[in-house]
Formats: structure tokens, sequence, C-alpha cells
């Protein structure tokens, strides 16, 4: 039986929190209609409640993150996404009250649409247990 009650909402201001820590990057807690590159999107997570390595966590916690850069060529996002992603996945090392662990799992090239332009962007999917 699970002992802690971390709500969605918590977790995912916990993940901002750490998120905040790197320069430069815009952090948004949930999905938005416009935003400034270089960010980070907090995306809404799916939850796993048989996640048999959460222990006496709640549930499991699969957060997508779209970390979004301008394009100004097609070198220098490449170059900024790089970097970006090593950012953010060092800052996912800190430490959080409530926080059992922050995993994460894969990053996957894709777009976003912002204010109806297609920009790079990576889809780093972080599993957290609280």
């Amino acid at each position: 039986m699970a002992v802690t009650t971390q709500q969605t909402v918590d977790v995912a201001g916990a993940l901002a929190g750490l998120l905040r820590s790197v320069e430069g990057l815009r952090v948004h807690e949930f999905v938005i209609d416009t935003a400034r590159p270089p960010c980070v999107v907090i995306g809404q997570p799916s939850l796993d409640f048989t996640d048999q390595g959460a222990g006496f966590c709640f549930a499991s916690w699969l957060f997508p993150l779209h970390l979004i850069t301008a394009r100004n060529d097609a070198i220098t996002a490449q170059r900024e996404m790089s970097q970006m992603l090593h950012d953010v996945v060092g800052a996912l090392n800190g430490d959080v009250d409530g926080i059992f662990s922050i995993e994460p799992q894969d990053a996957r090239p894709v777009t976003a649409a912002i204010s109806g332009q297609e920009l790079p962007a990576y889809l780093l999917n972080i599993r957290i247990r609280a």
C-alpha cells in the first residue's frame, strides 16, 4: 500500500524548480499557447499506479518535457539543443523533498508549434517516483 500522497501539481512544481536552475531556460509548468525559446514545457504526465519500482510511493509519473529552441539555422539549432538537453538532464540530479527518484528515460527529436512556427525540439521523458 502506498504511503505518500503527492499530487501531480506538486510533482510538476518540484520538477520545475530543478529546471529553473538551468541558466537562460524559460520553464513552463503546464502546456501554454505561446512561449519564447529557449524554453522547456512540462506536459501532462501519465501515471503508473502499479509500477513495481515505486515501492512505498503513491505512483510514478512519466512527464513529457518539450525542450524547444529557436531555429536560426540547422547547425546552430542542433548545438543549442544538444547543450540544452545536457544541462536539463544535469539539473535533474538535484534533491527535492518528497521526491524519491527522478530518472530520464529517453529523448527524441520532434518539432513544436510556437505561434504558428514549427521549431526544433526534444521530447524528453522523465520518470518521477514520489
